[in-house]
């Protein structure tokens, strides 16, 4: 076999793995709850009626995948004034079911993020922060958006000492109709580079035959 039938068989090669790379891109999730409401306060870890508000402002959270791999983070806004922050959690349990149609039909998702900061005025500081979500027969068809925040004070010798935990959290009935799917096709750099190289070697082999004939 001639060897620039090889390099144009490597390039089909490469060209049909990038179209395929395309055809199985996973496409973009994306769920946001309705409005948030607060719930019940917690001190220590324990509910606790002192803590918080009922007329504290809704929250809403929205969080991403990429097929059922979660893509970048959380947004979550206080009463529809914007972003509050994006969260890169950690996922604890990460389950989206479909049906044959293609439609989702169920889901299970919880995470959870500590941040931990330290400023020479408020002293050592740590904010947890978990959001759950679920819808399906025996789940609980609910969101949930809890944060909570370590009380401190100051002591002698520049120490701090944390006395205490106030959590709030906020929930509302989960939604499917609330899930956006976008087609996302992304092919991995590997398919790029690989298309790129058949190329070059097609280009290789049509200089060397003109200068040949030349």
């Amino acid at each position: 076999m001639k060897l620039h039938r090889v390099y144009r068989q490597l390039f089909v090669a490469a060209f049909m793995t990038f179209l395929a790379q395309i055809a199985s891109a996973h496409p973009l999730l994306t769920y946001t709850s309705d409005n948030l409401f607060f719930k019940e306060g917690y001190l220590n870890g324990y509910p606790d009626d002192s803590v918080g508000s009922a007329d504290a402002p809704p929250a809403v959270f929205s969080i991403s995948f990429f097929g059922n791999t979660l893509s970048e983070g959380a947004d979550i806004a206080i009463n529809d004034a914007g972003v509050l922050s994006n969260f890169h959690l950690t996922p604890i349990n990460n389950v989206i079911d479909w049906d044959l149609a293609g439609n989702i039909v169920g889901w299970d998702l919880s995470f959870f993020v500590e941040e931990k900061s330290f400023s020479e005025s408020d002293g050592p500081q740590r904010i947890t922060t978990s959001i759950q979500s679920s819808y399906g027969e025996n789940r609980c068809n609910c969101d949930k958006y809890f944060w909570g925040y370590d009380l401190v004070i100051p002591r002698a010798y520049e120490q701090w000492q944390v006395i205490g935990e106030l959590g709030f959290l906020y929930q509302a009935d989960s939604n499917p109709d609330n899930w956006i799917i976008k087609s996302a096709p992304v092919p991995e750099t590997s398919s790029y580079l690989l298309l790129l190289t058949g190329l070059v070697m097609l280009g290789v082999v049509g200089m060397r035959k003109k200068i040949r004939h030349q």
